[in-house]
C-alpha cells in the first residue's frame, strides 16, 4: 500500500480561545500542504 497523503491533527492549547483542533493534509511526495482547516475540538 502507497501511502499519498499524509493528514496531520496538531492540538493546540492556549492559543487561540475556541480554536483547538489543526488539520494538516501534505502530498507525501513533496511537501505542498494541501489542507489547512482549524475547528474547535
Amino acid at each position: 500500500m502507497e501511502v499519498k497523503e499524509l493528514r496531520i491533527e496538531i492540538r493546540k492549547h492556549h492559543v487561540t480561545p475556541g480554536v483547538n483542533v489543526l488539520d494538516l493534509v501534505i502530498d507525501a511526495d513533496g511537501e505542498k500542504i494541501k489542507v489547512q482547516t482549524q475547528h474547535k475540538d
